[in-house]
């Protein structure tokens, strides 16, 4: 089957959280997507499966033989444990497209947390 087109998706979770993955498209229309899910690993699912009626917003696109490249590295990763910090969907989906794994998400997280630990030993002193 033709793939047309691969597209970084996300959903927001729980209102500060966006769960991210890859929409496959291919030529007749149907579509896939590759998923790193918390107790499941990285899971080939259905597009109503990954937005759980949440909306959805595209990141970016990728057509022709860099697609099929982003396609074979998910494969590859099919069954892999989801770990929050170290392989979670971000981790995933920048490895799939090349990248080094990061998760932006977990280093704006941790900054959060730091920043309010050193503002509660402050103004505790």
């Amino acid at each position: 089957m033709f793939i047309a087109m691969v597209e970084v998706l996300s959903v927001r979770w729980w209102g500060c959280f966006n769960h991210t993955g890859l929409k496959v498209t291919f030529a007749d229309g149907s579509t896939l997507v590759y998923a790193n899910v918390p107790g499941r690993g990285v899971i080939r699912q259905s597009l109503a499966e990954f937005a759980m009626g949440r909306s959805m917003v595209t990141a970016h696109g990728i057509s022709g033989h860099s697609a099929f490249q982003v396609i074979a590295r998910a494969e590859r990763a099919l069954g892999t444990p989801y770990r929050l910090f170290n392989w979670n969907c971000e981790h995933f989906v920048s490895w799939a497209l090349g990248r080094e794994p990061n998760s932006p998400q977990l280093h704006a997280a941790g900054g959060a947390l730091l920043a309010t630990l050193i503002l509660a030993q402050l103004t505790a002193s």
